[in-house]
């Protein structure tokens, strides 16, 4: 039998029979679409994927070569495409970035607004603190219960709800399967779900489903899987990022250090790969970093004393590295941080310093390297147009690629974006420290921030959405206000120019915002 043109019904465990094309079928990752196959592993992989669920507008995973092998992606050459250097974000901040605190409901403490306008919300009309995870769509916002807590959800892995120009929820839909990872674009109002299967699910502006597509079966993944000698069973670690284009005609997806581009209809367009991280080789004097006292907080996160050797602190990052990489143990973010910290401080003491010597003028004179390792992709969407995208590495190099796969640009920002988003004017790279503002090559603007912020852009307005407050931003990141809350927020949005804040309780308006001083 072959299994590129004929059918067979297998038996999920449901009990419903289904008729699976076996075109859509693959027998490994790899493909299976050019090899013709038993019965037996045709029907127990047709039930496995019915046991999926994958049975409503199945995506054909990308064709391979003539020899049956995947087209491997093209390694990006950092000389040949222009660079933009950009202030580097750090990693975390030593002191956090914080609003001041109010005790009042809501507070405007910069008198950026004419008037705030408090309404109580009766207690059937309170806003579902289920629905969480906010982003701003063409014409209202979607709002996703990760967590299986709200009404829409029973019996589903999570919901969404959408709510027009004026706040209003106008519609709430279960999710087919849990939203593991949420990408929606700016000048769409449909999105993309990753779930932890790695099943990619498109949805459309009616919040219903429109095509599917199994990640971990692309043979683009077996191939780097392969190539980086990984498990197979660490896919939905290392399958990060989903991105999906206005017209929802393509997507893309990212493995550890490879991005993808594929029409809906299958066809694999572009492959890139981020090159491995240079060797870091760093100098450090005494001034203020590399003193004594820094050193041993270094040694003692990395849970070394003096002396030691370059080989010891280099195994023992690697230790660390893969204990807490976040992909590997998700909620250790802080730790990782942490030790790629401590190893900067450590990297490359000579021999007379790793033995404990310390120079002159107190301090330790530090040149280091560690090896090159993958630059995994942590950040992932297409412009405005759809017609490039934009790529976000761990080591803090944004790439955007035109529909060609061509790298154009390189911007620069020092550590790992975790959001991109591309309006027609602006592009906005938010790492969780800062958030950069670029029109075309010009930063327009850097604005420091806490880890945890939500970034929304409204048709008149940007906000930076934190625990109890919001920055309010024009489109080019000129700081308009802050407005403060006493209450956790539970909802932000822009509404015909005025800011609306919800909380459990209230609703707060805020009116008439003045304008920015020199506009």
């Amino acid at each position: 039998m072959n299994a590129v043109t004929e059918t067979t019904a297998a038996e999920p465990v449901s009990g419903f029979e289904i008729l699976v094309p076996l075109n859509k079928l693959k027998k490994s990752p790899r493909n299976a679409r050019k090899v013709p196959h038993g019965t037996s592993a045709i029907e127990a992989l047709a039930a496995s994927i019915a046991h999926k669920g994958l049975i409503q507008n199945l995506v054909v995973e990308p064709e391979v070569t003539e020899d049956g092998t995947p087209i491997a992606a093209h390694c990006l050459a950092h000389s040949k495409f222009g660079q933009l250097p950009l202030p580097p974000s750090p990693n975390v901040w030593e002191r956090p970035v914080e609003l001041p605190s109010t005790q009042e409901t809501f507070a405007d403490p910069e008198g950026a607004w004419r008037e705030i306008v408090i309404e109580p919300f009766a207690k059937g009309d309170r806003p579902d603190p289920a629905f969480r995870r906010h982003y701003s769509t063409l014409h209202g916002t979607l709002s996703f219960d990760d967590l299986e807590k709200s009404n829409a959800s029973r019996g589903a892995p999570g919901a969404v709800m959408f709510s027009n120009a004026k706040g209003q929820p106008s519609a709430t839909a279960p999710l087919r399967r849990d939203p593991y990872h949420i990408s929606v674009h700016p000048e769409d109002e449909g999105f993309a779900l990753r779930s932890k299967s790695n099943v990619l699910t498109v949805y459309g502006g009616d919040l219903q489903v429109d095509f599917e597509t199994d990640l971990e079966s692309a043979p683009e993944v077996a191939a780097n899987r392969d190539r980086l000698g990984l498990a197979e069973g660490e896919a939905h670690r290392t399958i990060r990022c989903v991105g999906l284009t206005p017209e929802r005609d393509r997507y893309l997806f990212t493995h550890v250090d490879e991005a993808w581009c594929i029409s809906r209809e299958g066809e694999r367009i572009w492959g890139l790969r981020m090159p491995a991280n240079e060797p870091t080789r760093i100098r450090v004097g005494c001034m203020g970093f590399g003193t004594a006292t820094e050193i041993d907080e270094a040694l003692k996160v990395l849970g070394l004393d003096l002396p030691v050797t370059p080989e010891v602190i280099r195994k023992r990052y690697r230790q660390l590295a893969r204990q807490f990489h976040p992909d590997i143990n998700p909620g250790s973010e802080e730790k990782m941080k942490a030790v790629n910290v401590a190893a900067e401080r450590l990297t490359g003491l000579d021999a007379d310093q790793l033995a404990g010597k310390i120079v002159e003028d107190g301090g330790f004179e530090i040149i280091v390297s560690f090896g090159a390792s993958s630059d995994w992709i942590y950040a992932a969407a297409f412009s405005a147009d759809g017609k490039t995208a934009l790529l976000g590495s761990y080591a803090g190099r944004v790439v955007r690629v035109d529909q060609n796969g061509t790298p154009t640009t390189i911007y620069d920002v020092g550590s790992a974006p975790v959001r991109i988003v591309e309006t027609d004017a602006y592009l906005y790279v938010m790492t969780t420290t800062r958030l950069y503002v670029l029109h075309g090559d010009c930063l327009m603007a850097l604005e420091d921030c806490p880890s945890k912020c939500d970034l929304l852009i409204f048709e008149e307005q940007v906000l930076l959405v934190e625990a109890k407050g919001v920055r309010v931003f024009t489109h080019d990141g000129t700081p308009l206000g802050i407005a403060l809350t006493k209450a956790p927020i539970r909802r932000a949005y822009v509404e015909e120019g005025d800011l609306v804040i919800e909380t459990r309780t209230h609703r707060g308006r805020f009116r008439g915002i003045r304008p920015s001083p020199g506009a």
